[in-house]
């Protein structure tokens, strides 16, 4: 049988578009203090807006000072009385980050502001984290085309494309041969983007 686990309550998830968010806007209304930021993330179908027990009971939020973000919620069932962080089965449930920062390191490198002093500078966060986030997003980023293939070109498009080689440059005769991988971009414009990977051997050009 199953273990139970806590059931969130979302609205339907409607991603914003970055480009119709300024940083105005980022910094004095969704980032300005957490309540706002779990609003407009509960807004958005990113936070649960409610969360129903392990027992079934329907959960209630309450202030908790050893919570993440201050607040939690907690089972009214007596002999119960669990409790869930607000992020439970959400994007952000395992971390440890304030929700407002990772706000912010979100917008940030959706609008390509990567640069490791930037994001140390205004995060405050350590590389190896910064690295771990930027990782986690091209993971996310590589799933998502992989599983969702779309052709592109045709009569009429035009496409670009672009390669870059990794990997050492090494010799047979160094007795440490590797091939090397190459990433191949091509995007049809204006808008929609492919790509793919391939070894060296299978790269016909």
């Amino acid at each position: 049988m199953a273990t139970p686990v806590f059931r969130p309550v979302t609205m339907p998830t409607s991603f914003p578009f970055v480009d119709e968010i300024r940083l105005e806007e980022l910094f004095l209304r969704l980032t300005i203090n957490r309540d706002n930021c779990i609003d407009w993330l509960r807004v958005h179908g990113l936070l649960a807006s409610g969360m129903r027990c392990k027992c079934g009971a329907n959960m209630s939020e309450g202030v908790f000072s050893k919570a993440h973000e201050g607040r939690g919620w907690r089972c009214p069932e007596k002999g119960c009385k669990k409790f869930a962080s607000l992020r439970v089965g959400s994007f952000f449930e395992g971390s440890n980050i304030p929700l407002i920062q990772l706000v912010e390191f979100l917008y940030f490198w959706a609008e390509g502001l990567q640069s490791t002093n930037f994001l140390i500078l205004n995060l405050k966060w350590s590389p190896n984290t910064i690295t771990d986030w930027k990782n986690l997003l091209s993971d996310i980023c590589l799933e998502k085309y992989l599983s969702n293939h779309e052709l592109i070109g045709g009569h009429g498009h035009i496409v670009e494309i672009d390669e870059s080689k990794f990997g050492k440059e090494s010799t047979i005769e160094e007795g440490n041969y590797q091939e090397n991988g190459c990433l191949v971009g091509l995007i049809e414009l204006p808008k929609t983007l492919s790509w793919s990977q391939l070894k060296v051997d299978q790269l016909l050009l």
